[in-house]
């Protein structure tokens, strides 16, 4: 026998406040493009914002957003990374630490 207990609805409190959370995080992330001029921080490549000619750029969270609620929407914890060292900073091969400002990119051999 399983006992499954129903998920709540959704209220209006809530609703408001993940779109907020949303809309503080696209305010935060058109800072982070403007603050990086369009550049991915790891290698310099100029990236764009939707398909097209050219390579995609990532916003990424220095720290994740479920272990930092203060750095959910906070550019000092985001940078501009190109679709590939986005794709490696998640594949463990490209490696981030350090706050935005004095950020330390290192590629394990």
């Amino acid at each position: 026998m399983s006992l499954a207990f129903p998920k709540p609805e959704p209220t209006a409190d809530r609703i408001g406040k993940k779109r907020q959370r949303e809309r503080d995080l696209q305010i935060a992330g058109n800072a982070v493009w403007e603050r990086d001029a369009h550049k991915c921080r790891a290698c310099g490549r100029r990236v764009i914002r939707s398909n097209g000619a050219g390579i995609r750029g990532h916003v990424h969270h220095l720290v994740k957003r479920s272990q930092s609620k203060e750095g959910r929407a906070d550019v000092e914890n985001m940078v501009l990374l190109c679709a590939l060292d986005h794709a490696a900073v998640h594949g463990y091969r490209l490696i981030l630490t350090g706050p935005q400002s004095t950020l330390k990119i290192e590629r394990p051999a």
